[in-house]
């Protein structure tokens, strides 16, 4: 599954809702393509000025390459309804999990 978001496109996190985030798991990617005319921005459903650290969560990538630490499994933190997804294991520094150009993460 590929997620492509359109450049100049803007999308808000749910700042009630706790784990709100924008995850691409194993086997899926993003393209996320902006320029310099029209950015992609993620950011807060709160208005300029009243937003701060911790609104939403943001992009969690879990692509398939080496960590650099060991155990499995390793948990990703927060998450929707407090799930979590394990990225130990990977075997493959080639994967490929997308790309993001001109994005501004807020």
């Amino acid at each position: 599954m590929t997620t492509t978001i359109q450049a100049g496109t803007r999308i808000i996190g749910d700042t009630l809702f706790p784990g709100s985030s924008l995850w691409i798991l194993r086997g899926a990617k993003i393209q996320a393509n902006g320029n310099a005319a029209q950015p992609i921005v993620f950011t807060s459903g709160r208005l300029p000025g009243n937003r701060k650290p911790g609104d939403w969560g943001g992009i969690i990538i879990i692509g398939n390459g080496i960590i650099n630490r060991t155990g499995n499994p390793i948990l990703t933190e927060g998450g929707a309804a407090g799930e979590a997804e394990n990225y130990a294991g990977g075997t493959d520094n080639a994967d490929n999990s997308g790309a993001l150009r001109y994005v501004r993460i807020e």
